[in-house]
């Protein structure tokens, strides 16, 4: 229908109307990927790539596919105009709008069991390529508006209806559908019933006890262009959709592989922290000591290396655990060295008080002799003045 239109743009080969299943697949592919360990950041990134430059292409397609369905789109429209004239396509438009209208009755199951249509409030209208319609439906009794709700949407999804607001009170309900038909023929013009149904259902009181629905049918025969407008308008909102949800996968993938980063960049520093602090205190760590720290540690950056990035911070975070041990035993080996330091200095100390200790004793003798000396010459002269004393 596109070619028709004669739009020719590079990029339309790959179908639109499969593109938002295509990118849903690959946000799923990359969720189930990650779920099975696999390694998704190469993916991740190369998608992140190019991401900016498939979401301007597709920007750009849309862009020109719309100015030209507009223009087609406008030359339809005054072509209709002008065919709105003759009596027999006027004729020929109406029958096809009370088609659809009755279709859309046996759909939605106008009146639904056990109510009737009030005649006198039947209101329809008919211009050009519109219909327009409201009715009026009621019940003698109170129903159970959670069950007439369930009742209609039944009846949308049998019938490819798609629902839009459904809105629940406790004694009002309204529910909107939308559906597209088939393209019609209509005396050589091709035509699409466009239509849009809103129900509303209200409970009077339980006095009166009687339920009523009203029916606001609308109807309108749009040109090829005009549909395939349209379609380029929903489409284009479901690539948006697409591409935000991918952002989103992205998004939470950076945030994990830069969580997991970071997990190992703080367990690596924590290790050298240790190693240095043992050092400037002269304390040499054993290189077994870091064995479960360093396995744990590797085991990490391969996770990571594989884009495992929540396995990759858990056996980060294992490693850094093993430094409390770590941490321990240097507190052990820092008794130790005090312990040894202080035996150290007992024995410096003793060596040092056996090799004073004969000093002083040889200083005491020495002292005993000198004073046994003086003793002596103290005698000596005592006795030789005596002598003299004698002799005088």
């Amino acid at each position: 229908m596109l070619a028709e239109e004669e739009i020719k743009l590079r990029g339309l080969n790959i179908g639109f109307s499969r593109l938002q299943g295509h990118m849903k697949r690959a946000t799923e592919i990359i969720q189930r990927l990650e779920q099975r360990g696999r390694n998704v950041a190469g993916l991740a990134i190369g998608v992140d790539t190019g991401f900016g430059f498939v979401n301007q292409h597709l920007e750009n397609v849309f862009e020109e596919s719309e100015e030209k369905l507009e223009k087609a789109a406008g030359l339809a429209e005054q072509a209709l105009e002008q065919r709105f004239a003759e009596p027999a396509f006027a004729q020929a438009m109406e029958e096809v709008l009370r088609t659809v209208a009755a279709a859309i009755d046996q759909e939605i199951g106008r009146p639904l069991e056990g109510f009737s249509i009030i005649e006198d409030e039947v209101n329809v209208d008919i211009d050009d390529d519109t219909y327009s319609a409201t009715y009026r439906a009621e019940s003698p009794q109170l129903k159970d508006l959670a069950v007439l709700r369930d009742r209609i949407l039944e009846r949308g999804v049998v019938n490819e209806w798609e629902s839009g607001d459904v809105v629940l009170d406790d004694d009002s309900l309204d529910i909107t559908f939308e559906k597209t038909y088939g393209a019609v023929d209509v005396m050589g013009e091709t035509l699409f019933p466009e239509a849009s149904v809103t129900i509303s259902a209200t409970q009077n009181s339980p006095e009166i006890g009687m339920t009523a629905i009203n029916y606001d049918i609308d109807i309108t025969l749009e040109s090829e262009s005009e549909h395939l407008l349209d379609i380029l308008d929903d489409l284009k909102e479901d690539v948006d959709d697409d591409f935000s949800d991918l952002s989103d996968v992205l998004e939470e993938q950076m945030d994990i592989k830069e969580a997991a980063e970071k997990s190992i960049r703080e367990a690596e520093e924590e290790k050298q922290e240790l190693v240095d602090e043992a050092a400037e205190e002269g304390i040499t760590v054993p290189a077994e000591a870091f064995g479960k720290f360093d396995d744990f540690l590797a085991q990490a950056k391969s996770a990571l290396a594989a884009g495992n990035f929540a396995e990759a911070k858990q056996l980060a975070k294992q490693a850094e655990a093993t430094l409390e041990n770590i941490d321990d035993a240097i507190d052990g080996l820092r008794e130790e060295k005090e312990l040894k330091e202080e035996a150290e200095k007992a024995i410096q100390e003793a060596e040092e008080e056996l090799i004073e200790k004969p000093e002083e004793e040889r200083e005491k003798q020495e002292e005993a002799i000198k004073e046994q000396e003086e003793q002596n010459q103290d005698a000596t002269e005592e006795v030789g003045q005596e002598e003299a004393e004698e002799q005088d």
